[in-house]
């Protein structure tokens, strides 16, 4: 008397298995499985996935054939799993190399008094829609108003303080990009200036 197991799915094998694309290009995978005993299996319904430092998207996310759009470059590892079993692709993205297009710095705008200090924070975004690191950020004022940044270059987040009152601008820049919030600054003894607010008849 013989005995068999089963048939069940042990492998996926996806095709192709490296390949290399530019930004905005499309490949084409497929997904084959095969059983214990090496026999083609049929995958009902896989899921594709993608790691490491490239991006991109599949159409459709699932079924044993997909189109990946590449959308940041990078090497990363295309990944196609049923029922536990997982087989990977390698990919590599072609593409300019990030760098920053955008900063913006939060708060956007602020209400102060001379000698009131407040935090702002700088974000990059590359040419990609990403958020980008900002390595050697530098901060200034420009306007009426005056004060001092701790620091003033080397940090994505610095603390202001203000010394001269009047309306300006917190400037955060890097490489030639600039980010900017609004700031009022009160004299002394003075609330802080508010914006006006919507009057809404009786």
């Amino acid at each position: 008397m013989t005995i068999t197991e089963t048939a069940h799915l042990a492998a996926i094998e996806i095709d192709p298995a490296s390949t290399t694309v530019s930004i905005d290009g499309h490949v084409t995978f497929s997904a084959t499985g095969t059983d214990q005993y090496g026999v083609d299996y049929p995958l009902a319904d896989p899921t594709w996935s993608i790691s490491g430092d490239g991006e991109g998207s599949f159409d459709p996310a699932t079924g044993v054939q997909t189109t990946f759009t590449a959308t940041y470059p990078g090497d990363a590892t295309i990944s196609c799993t049923e029922g536990g079993v997982t087989a990977t692709a390698e990919i590599e993205i072609e593409g300019d190399v990030p760098r920053v297009v955008a900063i913006s710095i939060s708060p956007d705008s602020a209400q102060l008094r001379i000698e009131d200090t407040l935090e702002f924070t700088a974000t990059g975004t590359d040419q990609y829609g990403k958020a980008f690191e900002l390595i050697e950020p530098t901060w200034r004022i420009e306007g009426d108003g005056d004060g001092d940044f701790d620091p003033s270059d080397g940090s994505a987040t610095t603390t202001f303080t203000a010394t001269g009152d009047g309306s300006a601008q917190i400037i955060c820049s890097e490489d030639g990009v600039e980010g900017a919030a609004a700031v009022e600054i009160a004299p002394p003894g003075l609330p802080a200036p508010r914006k006006a607010g919507r009057r809404v008849a009786p």
